[in-house]
């Protein structure tokens, strides 16, 4: 028996199989179909919620606020998408729960990316940088960019693609995050100074918390693994970087461009971090004449020891 959830149509109940705080299913709706996903939280209460009325009206403001957020973040993703970040089709309310609705698209994995020429993997960073880029020009935090929140898919030409997926724990930028339990970064990805910022809840976090991310998925895409670091001593990357030492990048890339990206993506000082629109210049000089290749890497390096 099919299921319905506002104007989508289900054959099978929703899943919350590595799902985190919600659930997720496959819906169609005009003959498309499409990637739901259920929140949680916040519950919308019904007229007949058994809580007082002034019980009522407040968590039907904090609802109201809710909503109001993720209508306007959304809005804004899809200005900013150049076609590589997943598009939202629509963000909603059915009975008490929110959904969102985006295209569906069959992934490929990581072990086929691996399969590809390094300039193809390359052009994969390209299209993340570039898409990450605008997302951050908007003054929106992914926070939790991580290798499973990249699609990489097959294009109608059979070219091999990447989008960023997964904006549930978007933020903006300016926005005073108070209780650290609102980040879900992946620990596995986290900037060193998000961890800081849970341990000691000081400090501001920006749009370079996802530059550190997207240095280790780099890092994934162009290699099949993360950097090295001693796993006896550090439990995850960022604390490597904490202790002041540097993540080894590995010797299987041997773009040179791709090595100092990598290298000034994943630094401990934020201020010394390159941002996206500058990842993304420094990656566009591979392949043009060396006077101006050398001319941008000389443009973040001051020294030879870099390279």
């Amino acid at each position: 028996m099919s299921l319905r959830i506002g104007n989508y149509t289900l054959e099978k109940p929703l899943t919350s199989e590595n799902a985190g705080f919600s659930r997720w299913g496959i819906g169609q709706r005009d003959g498309h179909d499409y990637f739901i996903k259920e929140f949680l939280s916040p519950i919308y209460p019904s007229n007949n919620a058994e809580i007082g009325s002034k019980a009522l009206t407040n968590k039907r403001k904090i609802c109201k606020a809710y909503e109001e957020k993720k209508l306007l973040l959304y809005n804004c993703i899809n200005k900013c998408s150049d076609g590589n970040l997943l598009r939202i089709e629509e963000f909603f309310r059915y009975k008490s729960k929110y959904y969102i609705a985006m295209e569906n698209i069959n992934a490929i994995s990581l072990d086929e990316v691996q399969k590809m020429p390094e300039k193809d993997k390359f052009r994969l960073c390209m299209i993340l940088a570039h898409s990450l880029r605008g997302l951050h020009e908007m003054k929106i935090v992914h926070g939790d960019i991580k290798i499973n929140n990249i699609l990489f898919y097959r294009t109608s030409s059979g070219s091999i693609s990447a989008k960023i997926i997964d904006f549930d724990t978007c933020f903006w930028e300016a926005e005073d995050i108070s209780d650290p339990e609102e980040l879900s970064a992946d620990l596995l990805y986290m900037a060193p100074e998000t961890f800081d910022f849970i341990r000691t809840e000081e400090g501001k976090l920006t749009t370079k918390t996802d530059v550190f991310a997207m240095g280790l998925v780099f890092h994934q895409i162009m290699t099949g693994e993360l950097p090295f670091y001693d796993k006896s001593l550090y439990d995850y990357p960022f604390g490597c970087v904490l202790d002041g030492k540097s993540l080894v990048l590995s010797s299987k890339m041997s773009s040179s461009i791709m090595h100092i990206a990598i290298s000034k993506m994943l630094v401990l000082n934020v201020e010394d971090r390159l941002n996206m629109s500058q990842v993304f210049e420094l990656l566009h000089a591979d392949g043009e004449p060396a006077k101006t290749t050398e001319k941008k890497i000389n443009k973040y390096f001051s020294v030879a020891s870099d390279l």
